[in-house]
């Protein structure tokens, strides 16, 4: 963020409110939130902006877990686009339920090992996770929104469309909110976000969650920036940042540097992915979201992208209070005689290669600078965003941070959202393995997808399958790949090391707090005048 738009962002004086539950017509809740709320205003000169403070009370999974129907009547998948029906059928209501026991998991220990043989048992790390947050410019203009509505094959696809998408943001507000509060009763030593920050590899996106993070001004909206004098998802608001205390990092997902975490960009520039980004127009495209088994296990084609007939794929209309899809239908339709449907360019929408998204973590204000990217070394080719780190120096435990997303030019057509290693951090990483067992540490490895999910291997570049546990690589931390964002409960789990034979066995907890969050606008980015 440039000291000249903080400056614009700062005329904008801030208001602490509580507020109404803003997640009442989401699909899903994050225990331990409450939140209400009061109107406030645009972030003009003179105007004020919001906090969204949670409850002081949270909880952990260990003291109540989110209980609610897991079928309710009403409206069937394709419909859940119909916002304004929530209420009447009782969706996102829920109550707190029995707390999730902690279980030892003897099952990942050696065949000696025997709970029983433990002696003195020691917390000795503790540390919060973010997973799958796909923020979302909700207002671009290249989404895919209506092929939830309409193709079967996509109705559970919610990286396309959730109604969560209008309060991305401000779920990922609540979250940090939520880890600032846990931190004060018993303190945390860092923080992992398992990569997907973005939903589509947007400038806009990645902003938006920075912004959050650092606590800035947060404009959630896009292009002419409807709403933001009156609707509440579109208002401006005042982040709470995360506590300066807790370093945090970083790690690259598939949505992060793909289109939709799916494909290149780059990868056919007669399809126009690039220039979609900040068209005036609502893209168009052919449904490729039918899988194709007689190709398996390639099911989907870029290529197909192209052909006929054709979709408007629509965008949320920010000027409604409950996201209205417009702009969508076949291209054939008469809504459509006079061509595409325009929208407002925004520049800011554009797509980020790897090394500019690796770029705008050397430019926040917590620390450390560059969130581990800064550890990949300077003999790594642009792009690389492998490293490991030691949390405290007085535990011998180390942390490998794994890309294992595809890369842009691997060649292949389908859907990039596999778990994959080329030649280069397949040796990046037998080597850290290497070196902690070489110095007798305890490993952690932090990656997208884990090794049960690894289905496929590439081998036109000597890809491997990753992730397998190794020595004193005693757990793995990963998202699970999935179809879209989803919103995952979060609490504590436990994490058990994997010793030396010949050191006293320790016990750790590991805080792993998942939430689905938000999409929404860098404070950076300008101020609305």
């Amino acid at each position: 963020m440039s000291s000249e738009d903080s400056k614009k962002s700062g005329e904008a004086s801030v208001e602490s409110v509580t507020r109404r539950e803003f997640l009442k017509y989401s699909t899903g809740t994050l225990s331990a939130l409450a939140l209400y709320s009061l109107p406030f205003g645009a972030v003009r000169a003179g105007r004020k902006v919001q906090r969204y403070p949670i409850r002081p009370q949270v909880a952990t999974t260990l003291e109540a877990m989110i209980s609610f129907p897991t079928t309710l009547p009403g409206l069937s998948k394709p419909q859940i686009c119909e916002v304004d029906q929530y209420t009447k059928f009782g969706y996102g209501n829920w109550t707190l339920g029995s707390p999730r026991p902690l279980v030892p998991r003897t099952d990942i220990m050696p065949a000696h090992y025997g709970s029983a043989s433990a002696g003195r048992k020691v917390k000795f790390i503790h540390f919060f996770s973010f997973s799958d947050i796909p923020i979302t410019d909700k207002e671009a203009p290249n989404q895919l929104i209506h092929f939830q509505q309409i193709e079967r094959f996509a109705y559970n696809n919610t990286s396309i469309y959730s109604p969560v998408m209008m309060y991305t943001t401000h779920v990922l507000d609540a979250a940090v909110q939520t880890v600032n509060a846990l931190h004060k009763k018993n303190r945390f030593d860092f923080g992992l976000s398992l990569g997907d920050t973005c939903n589509s590899t947007s400038y806009n996106e990645l902003c938006w969650y920075l912004d959050v993070i650092d606590g800035k001004v947060i404009t959630p909206s896009s292009g002419a920036h409807l709403g933001t004098d009156s609707i509440e998802y579109q208002k401006p608001y005042q982040a709470a940042g995360l506590d300066r205390s807790i370093p945090w990092y970083q790690t690259m997902g598939n949505h992060d540097h793909f289109y939709l975490g799916s494909f290149p960009v780059a990868a056919n520039p007669a399809l126009g992915f690039r220039q979609s980004y900040v068209a005036d127009s609502v893209w168009s495209m052919a449904d490729i979201l039918v899988p194709n088994l007689r190709t398996f296990p390639v099911l989907f084609n870029i290529d197909g992208m192209a052909a006929q007939p054709r979709v408007y794929t629509g965008v949320i209309d920010g000027s409604s209070p409950f996201g209205k899809i417009i702009q969508a239908g076949p291209a054939t339709d008469a809504a459509f005689a006079a061509g595409a449907p325009k929208v407002a360019a925004d520049p800011d929408r554009r797509s980020l290669v790897r090394t500019e998204w690796k770029q705008e973590f050397f430019r926040t204000t917590t620390h450390p600078v560059g969130h581990g990217f800064h550890l990949a070394g300077k003999d790594s080719p642009p792009g690389f965003a492998c490293y490991s780190f030691i949390p405290n120096p007085k535990v011998p435990l180390r942390v490998i941070v794994l890309d294992d997303t595809q890369r842009e030019d691997e060649g292949s057509t389908d859907i990039h959202g596999h778990g994959y290693l080329d030649a280069q951090r397949w040796a990046w990483l037998q080597a850290e393995l290497a070196r902690g067992q070489a110095d007798n540490q305890l490993m952690i490895a932090d990656f997208r997808d884990p090794p049960e999910q690894r289905l496929q291997r590439f081998h036109r570049h000597g890809e491997r399958r990753s992730g397998r546990r190794r020595g004193n690589t005693s757990r793995h931390v990963a998202k699970v790949r999935h179809c879209g964002s989803t919103n995952r409960p979060g609490g504590t789990v436990p994490f058990f090391s994997l010793p030396d034979h010949e050191r006293q066995r320790h016990e750790t907890h590991l805080h792993r707090r998942t939430h689905d969050a938000s999409r929404g606008r860098c404070g950076q980015r300008r101020a609305l005048r």
